[in-house]
């Protein structure tokens, strides 16, 4: 039987993500004021998430942006959202900002590379042809408590022709995107 993790009144809730070890699941919940990121986890960690009757929420995010398109990195340490206005941000699984990808308001879509240390994502070249870019994420905590901001300059065009190209996706070993 289904049960309820998170209840709010007025809340739409989506982009839901599990980690990879599965015991949390990070969301995103819209109140109409913003698009929050929220942390679940279970009140009984020996149960099954079905098994369990209550949950720990915490809100990772306390703003008026608008987020999209939660997904957790495959190591399971970082969150990815992108914002309404086509830009991509890399968190902690905390919610601390650490990395924002170029900005640019075509970024619809993007993908974690196995390892988690770089980002595909679809974004238009100065032609305005939607190219598949390749980021490498840096030492992050560089940043020393702001995001480290990738510029386009630091990314890698791996489409280049004038051809529509997007929505990446790398294979399970990364060795193919």
């Amino acid at each position: 039987q289904p049960r309820r993790v998170f209840s709010a009144k007025d809340a739409f809730v989506r982009d839901c993500a599990f980690s990879p070890d599965s015991s949390t699941i990070y969301f995103l919940s819209d109140c109409g004021t913003g698009t929050d990121v929220w942390r679940a986890r279970r009140g009984v960690k020996s149960l099954a998430w079905w098994e369990n009757t209550g949950f720990a929420c915490k809100r990772l995010t306390g703003d008026s942006e608008s987020r999209t398109n939660l997904s957790v990195s495959p190591d399971g340490t970082m969150l990815a959202w992108g914002d309404c206005s086509g830009n991509v941000s890399v968190a902690s699984t905390n919610g601390s900002l650490l990395a924002l990808l170029p900005r640019d308001s075509t970024t619809r879509s993007y993908a974690w590379h196995p390892t988690s240390r770089m980002i595909a994502f679809a974004q238009r070249d100065s032609v305005a042809n939607t190219d598949v870019w390749l980021a490498r994420l840096p030492d992050l905590s560089l940043g020393k408590g702001r995001p480290v901001e990738i510029s386009r300059s630091d990314c890698q065009n791996v489409s280049r022709h004038w051809a529509w190209d997007g929505s990446p996706a790398f294979s399970p070993d990364g060795k193919l995107l």
